[in-house]
């Protein structure tokens, strides 16, 4: 399926699929990792093929997209996204992994967003979270030297009082709407930290013995794909 290209805010770039039916009120929002390279076309196509629209954005100040990279948290991009979606939509629907899971567990608090399917989400800062191939000296050696101006902003500001940082804001977070996936094999993102984490919110959790640091991938799979759908991921 043909993807096309629009911006939001004047500032967000995204690739977008409009749904087969145009009187679908139903859409995917699709949120990276960091860092990594755009490339979603199998999941767009995945989601398309579920009877979403599907929207694969970037951060601000990041690759395309204009601005600049955590001048705000990752999750308000999310919501200016939403904020110039249709408003006759029924059903949004967040999707985002490893770095992109605290932007959809974080913005799961809009109550516009229906669900969150988050992998391997990082839900704390604190470097003892992180496993032993990507310790947070090595993502931020990665960010500035592999990929210089794509990422175009102050990483620094990342869990400093709590920002973009899903364990300092428990209290305000639904964990009903909220479906993590996790393996215990992950070393970049350690598992323990977030099977407690999800403990706390209630969110549904779906562990596996192995897999390492999931891809967005891992969705499609059909075992994966059947115990998602369990937790309502497509009920109106």
């Amino acid at each position: 399926m043909k993807t096309f290209r629009t911006f939001f805010k004047k500032e967000i770039a995204a690739e977008y699929i409009p749904a087969k039916n145009p009187k679908s009120h139903k859409v995917i929002i699709l949120c990276d990792g960091a860092p990594s390279v755009p490339s979603k076309n199998r999941l767009l196509d995945f989601f398309w093929n579920k009877g979403f629209a599907v929207y694969y954005m970037r951060y601000r100040g990041t690759w395309e997209s204009r601005g600049v990279f955590l001048k705000k948290s990752p999750d308000l991009d999310i919501i200016d996204v939403i904020d110039e979606l249709p408003k006759t939509l029924t059903k949004i629907i967040l999707v985002g992994g490893s770095f992109g899971g605290p932007a959809v567990i974080l913005a799961s608090r809009d109550p516009r967003v229906s669900k969150v399917i988050a992998l391997c989400p990082v839900v704390s800062w604190n470097p003892k979270t992180h496993g032993p191939r990507e310790t947070m000296k090595a993502f931020n050696q990665s960010v500035r030297e592999d990929f210089g101006m794509v990422y175009r902003g102050d990483i620094s500001k990342l869990g400093r009082n709590g920002f973009y940082e899903p364990v300092s804001h428990v209290d305000t977070i639904d964990g009903s709407k909220i479906t993590i996936i996790h393996a215990r094999d992950d070393d970049s993102v350690r598992y323990v930290p977030v099977e407690r984490f999800a403990n706390i919110i209630g969110a549904n959790f779906i562990p596996l013995k192995t897999g390492g640091h999931l891809s967005r991938a891992t969705i499609m799979k059909p075992a994966i794909w059947k115990k998602i759908v369990k937790y309502g991921i497509l009920k109106a």
